[in-house]
């Protein structure tokens, strides 16, 4: 405060206090005597009136801990959060120290369960100060006040004492005299735990208590203080000041400082002695020869070097602002010896309320270009050399606010400052508290020794006092020159006095190493040698390349000739990121050390050997192969956060106890090869599924173990879904595709994208609730013999391989609220094993079987092993019926020369049935069986059931093409029911009547019966079956296909008839029961018939519809050489390939023409064909616009029309 008390002084301090032990924290290499403990006796020596006591407690670790004063029974609880600051506030006007020469019992206690740092603040307007706390641990038994003369301004230089035990006796002999104590002569106190006394005095300039011997029996706490000084004397602005003194053990010989920036006149310095016949040197010169606690002041306005023959005292003082007329205010700093700075630094400004905010930064100039302030190199020509000292200052603007300081492995200080009107702060960032001054020998072992380049060299200092004792906590310096000298750094004495530092050697060569604490040194010297068939990478490079490799750390050198077995190959010189642009085999053994990530960045990474404690980091487009033929565990394979990701994963690793582990979270997207091995997952695997893929497993011959989450993706459709999870184990239908809850959860929708809601039942049977109701439910699971039923309970049926019709709405962040909620994309998931090798699957003699696809892998029907068991399966399309569809069923049946797909208009089904999808099958009669095989499994991702429409899945064009053909020698008729009411379309359901001599009018194998949908349902009624595809003989004279409509609702309908080789017959006839009437079907080109269901329930009448097809007499395909041409695959590959089956054709040139739906000729070519039976491929193109087409191929006397679909 100003001299009259009417000027703004510290009106800003409260905020910094606040921020500034939160951030005034640092760490070393060894634990060292530090201002951070569990217990703390402190005290508040009077301010110019009471202030306002607070203390401000921050912690690395959440603790919690208690303040209290015993003498008047105060005490609260505290709770520290790390990164915070708690503040706890005492009582005021009660907890002062304010009668000189009297013992009260005013000691405050602070413990807490596990570290932390402790401001005091004394706050009042106008006057304020804060100390840091100095823990019980640190303290000692003997002290030398350091705090400020009277001025004749306000009279009041003090200090403050507190007992951490019982019976302390502590003597105390003043400077001056003070009372009754008279100057130079001792007197004792006794005091207890907590008890605490002050000495004030108040008579005239110059009297100073600066340089009082204070001594006890047991450790105390000493405050140095003073009411309010003014600095130097004679000058304007006086503060409160009050430090917690360190004791004499910890006082240094090697001091450093720089002036404080702004201020044009310098700063004052005080130097107090410890011992008699001190020496102090100011920049070489001596200035001072000090008795015990003696001082000597003076003002410097140059960076110096203070040394002296006996521990000292030193702080530097902020000078009054009328000192040199600056914005400023006094502050007092104590500057820590060299000895003690430390490795890095976390430190703040306040908060707001100062103007100008500074670190000065005092290093070896060897540190210099390598500090760095909030992560950004600080320019070297901001230091400045301090004489031949081997340190270089630096006076740094910051910003309001926290700051780090860092980047070197030699130790440095920081003193922080700032000021404002009449207002200031300063303290040192960190120091340790180690008893640097009482060194007096420093050994190192070993002093010789040689090792490999790459590997770890340590050395160990002991550190003694005269009486040959080890210290505790004293900081040792390691000075290394010749090979490797970028290797120098420090480390802290234990309770042995013994510090131990270790580098890895880079270079071959000779290491000379020095150990010092201030002048005191020993030496060491280490060789270090090449060590053969071991390389690290170039700073720059292809890591797949050779020439990127060296023998010496840093990558120069000798290159390997390949990465080949017996080679060691040491990630290196890339501030631990490594990403590969290329892909890349090794052989050897590749260390990723601790803290570094390998990233794969889309190539293929092989490894045989892995060592180190880094991570690989994956991404969609990435491959890894562990592979090896000398068997032996790979161990854990670890991937960085947010790095476990591949598109492969392959395990190809033969030999005596050939294995791997997942370590970390792993997404594989595409496939999981695991040829040779046994694979560990640890419940980290998870079968990625997107929009565009879904990974699979490759056939399995070594071996899986642990769980493995398999996802499903869904796009957004209102549909049933024929479903099934390919894994084992015990998970419940609300444990995966729930996600674990229900609507009545807190949180119905923990995990956005995942899950859909399943409704009907209550919630305690594990269902969600639809809030306009439930009708129907939407999990229905499968009987014996393929009836449908309903699901009690989502808390016990299991998912694991087992059938379900599910209807999927989306995830679980829609609405329910009726079927005008837009349906969105979800995942469906499952953990559990996955289910290897052959499974065996029952079939019933009668109905349909429903199976699951045991496998996360699409597995190929054709190859399936079937025992009594039709060539003919059915799986669920949930796109058919239109925009507003839910799904049919599509069967896909043998004809005797390929498969037929039916409905053959809509469905892009195959023979490969998806990972999550289940299908039907029937017996031959008696119960027969599957076996689903690890060689069934395909790798053809034709997934168009889990796409979105309009979405064509990739096709096999060796499978689907030669699979996937029409019968020979047969003609037929196709019949799809649409939706045609307006506002939707979409092909509902279809038959399929085919005829050819090597069919029977029995129904047989060769027949497919109808598999009920949901809603509309389309058969072929005969012998009192209801068939889906009905292969009959063929027609002599005229057959009936008499249609069963069932299901259908008051709409607009429309048959679609489309021809197959109906050329010969003499007609095909539409009969409608329920109109009487009759319409003609076209025999070459496709026929669409509407008609309407209304209210007349005979409109609905299962039997309303026949087709009569009439044959020529005497028309048999195949006996008469009739010519025919056929067309498949039938919807087309998406390579555009279509095959043209021509069949006892006559030599001559044939025009092959398509025509999109408004007759425009959208591909033509000309064929020169020989007379006979061959077939001819034609391409039309990938890019043609899906829709349906007229193929024409007109020859000099003949013309064929084939309808074509293009998806």
């Amino acid at each position: 405060m100003k001299q009259f008390n009417s000027s703004f002084l510290k009106n800003a301090f409260l905020a910094f206090l606040t921020l500034l032990f939160a951030f005034a924290v640092h760490t070393a290499k060894a634990q060292a005597p530090d201002s951070k403990g569990t217990d703390f006796w402190l005290t508040f020596p009077g301010n110019l009136s009471p202030g306002a006591l607070t203390f401000f407690i921050s912690g690395d670790e959440n603790t919690t801990g208690t303040v209290s004063v015993p003498g008047t029974g105060f005490s609260v609880n505290f709770t520290v959060v790390p990164g915070t600051v708690t503040s706890v506030a005492l009582p005021t006007g009660t907890l002062e120290l304010n009668l000189s020469d009297v013992i009260e019992n005013k000691g405050i206690h602070i413990v807490s369960g596990k570290e932390v740092t402790v401001y005091g603040l004394n706050r009042y307007q106008y006057t304020t100060d804060a100390y840091l706390a100095i823990p019980t641990d640190i303290l000692g038994t003997s002290y030398i006040n350091l705090g400020y003369k009277n001025t004749n301004v306000v009279n009041s230089t003090q200090f403050g004492i507190v007992a951490t035990q019982n019976a302390t006796n502590v003597t105390i002999t003043p400077t001056v005299t003070t009372g009754i104590r008279t100057a130079g002569v001792p007197y004792t106190i006794t005091l207890n735990q907590g008890e605490t006394y002050l000495l004030r005095n108040t008579n005239p300039a110059p009297e100073d208590l600066s340089g009082t011997l204070i001594t006890s029996t047991k450790p105390i706490a000493v405050f140095g203080s003073m009411q309010c000084a003014n600095i130097p004397q004679g000058y304007v602005a006086c503060d409160h000041i009050v430090e917690q003194l360190p004791p004499t053990t910890a006082w240094g010989k090697n001091f450093i400082s720089v002036p404080l920036k702004t201020r044009t006149g310098g700063d004052t310095f005080r130097f107090l002695a410890s011992a008699n016949n001190t020496t102090v040197e100011v920049n070489g010169a001596i200035v001072a020869t000090l008795n015990k606690g003696q001082l000597f002041e003076t003002i410097l306005t140059a960076s110096s070097q203070i040394r002296s023959n006996n521990p000292i005292l030193v702080a530097q003082y902020s000078n009054s602002s009328s000192y040199d007329n600056v914005t400023s205010d006094p502050f007092m700093m104590l500057i820590t010896p060299y000895e003690q700075y430390l490795g890095n630094y976390t430190f703040s400004t306040p908060a707001s309320g100062f103007s100008g905010n500074y670190v000065n930064v005092v290093a070896p100039t060897a540190a210099v270009g390598a500090l760095k302030l909030d992560g950004v190199t600080i320019p070297a020509a901001s230091f400045t050399p301090i004489g031949s000292t081997g340190f270089s200052g630096a006076q740094i603007d910051i910003a309001l606010g926290s700051h780090t300081l860092n980047g070197s492995n030699l130790p440095f200080g920081i003193f922080v400052y700032g000021y404002d009107s009449y207002d200031s702060y300063g303290y040192p960032g960190g120091m340790s508290l180690a008893p640097v001054a009482s060194v007096t020998t420093v050994t190192v072992a070993p002093a010789t020794g040689t090792g490999a380049i790459g590997t770890q060299h340590c050395l160990q200092a002991t550190v003694k006092d005269q009486n040959g004792n080890p210290l505790t906590g004293i900081r040792v310096d390691f000075t290394i020159s010749g090979a490797n000298p970028g290797s120098t750094g420090f480390a802290n004495t234990n309770s042995s006095g013994v510090a131990q530092y270790c580098y890895t050697g880079a270079n071959a060569g000779t290491d000379n190493i020095v150990a010092s604490v201030g002048t005191i040194t020993a030496n060491a010297q280490f060789v270090w040698t090449a060590e053969p068939n071991t390389y690290y990478s170039k700073s720059t490079g292809d890591l797949h390349n050779v020439a990127t490799w060296g023998v010496n750390p840093d990558g120069s050198g000798t290159q390997p000739a390949d990465f080949g077995a017996g080679k060691t190959f040491n990630l290196a010189n890339r501030a631990g990121n490594y990403t590969m642009t290329g892909n890349w085999t090794v052989l050897g053994t590749l260390v990723n050390p601790s803290g570094s990530q390998l990233k794969i960045n889309g190539y293929t990474l092989s490894l045989t050997t892995l060592t180190g404690a880094g991570t690989l980091t994956g991404s969609t487009t990435s491959s890894l192969i562990i592979a090896g033929t000398s068997g032996g565990n790979f161990g854990s394979i670890n991937f960085t956060s947010g790095g476990g990701m591949l598109k492969a994963f392959t395990l190809n690793r033969s030999g005596t106890g050939a294995a791997a582990t997942i370590g970390t979270a792993l997404g594989v997207y595409d496939v999981l090869t695991i040829t040779s091995g046994a694979l560990t997952t640890g419940g980290k695997l998870t079968l990625k599924s997107t929009a565009t893929n879904t990974a699979r497993v490759a056939p399995v011959t070594g071996t899986i173990s642990g769980n493995v989450t398999v996802e499903r993706y869904i796009p957004a459709r209102r549909a049933w879904r024929l479903m099934n999870a390919p894994v084992g184990g015990t998970q419940t239908i609300n444990q995966a595709w729930q996600e674990g809850v229900t609507t009545a959860s807190p949180n119905p929708n923990p995990a956005p994208g995942y899950g859909t809601y399943v409704t009907v039942g209550s919630v305690a049977n594990g269902f969600d609730q639809n809030i306009l109701g439930q009708s129907t439910s939407s999990l229905k699971s499968f009987t014996s013999t393929g009836a449908l039923q309903v699901v009690t309970s989502t808390h016990t049926a299991k998912v694991a391989n087992t059938a379900y019709m599910l209807f999927v709405r989306g995830d679980r962040s829609i609405t329910m609220r009726g079927s005008n909620v837009p349906a969105n994309n979800t995942t469906l998931r499952a953990t559990g094993p996955l289910l290897t090798g052959s499974q065996t699957i029952p079939v019933a003699a009668s109905g349909f079987t429903v199976v699951a696809n045991p496998f996360a892998s699409p597995i190929n029907f054709g190859s399936i092993t079937r025992t009594n068991v039709t060539n003919s399966f059915y799986v669920w399309d949930p796109k058919m019926g239109g925009a507003n569809g839910v799904g049919a069923y599509v069967n896909i049946s043998y004809n005797g020369t390929g498969y037929d797909i039916t409905p053959a208009s809509v469905s892009p089904e195959s023979q490969y049935i998806q990972s999550g999808q289940a299908f039907l099958v029937q017996s031959t009669g008696t119960a027969g069986s599957l076996v689903i095989k690890e060689s069934d499994k395909s790798a053809t991702s034709a997934q168009n059931v889990f796409r979105e429409s309009g979405v064509s899945g990739q096709q096999s064009a060796m499978g689907n093409e030669l699979l996937f053909a029409p019968a020979k020698n047969a003609i037929g008729l196709r019949v799809n029911l649409q939706i045609a009411d307006g506002s939707q379309s979409g092909v509902l359901d279809e038959v399929f009547a085919s005829y050819s001599t090597s069919f029977s009018d029995e129904i047989d194998n060769m027949d497919a019966l109808k598999a009920d949908n949901v809603m509309e349902n389309l058969a072929i009624i005969r012998k009192g079956q209801a068939l889906m595809v009905d292969r009959r003989n063929w027609i002599q004279s005229a057959d009936t296909l008499r249609l069963n409509l069932t299901n259908t609702s008051v709409s607009t309908y429309m048959f679609e008839f489309n021809p197959i080789e109906l050329a010969g017959v003499e007609s095909v006839t539409l009969v409608d029961n329920y109109l009487k009437t009759n319409t003609h079907i076209s025999v070459t080109e496709t026929s669409q018939v509407f008609f309407q269901v209304g209210s007349d329930s005979r409109s609905a009448a299962a039997d309303r519809f026949s087709v009569i097809i009439v044959n020529k007499k005497g028309l048999i395909p195949g006996v008469a050489g009739k010519a025919s041409i056929r067309a498949y695959p039938n919807p087309v590959a998406a390579n555009g390939n279509i095959n043209l089956q021509f069949d006892n054709i006559k030599t001559g040139m044939y025009r092959v023409e398509l025509l999109n739906a408004t007759g425009q000729t959208v591909y033509s070519r000309m064929l020169q064909l020989n007379n006979g039976t061959f077939n001819q491929q034609v391409n039309i193109g990938r890019n043609l616009p899906a829709g349906i087409y007229q193929m024409k191929i007109t020859g000099q006397d003949s013309r064929t029309v084939i309808k074509i679909l293009k998806r």
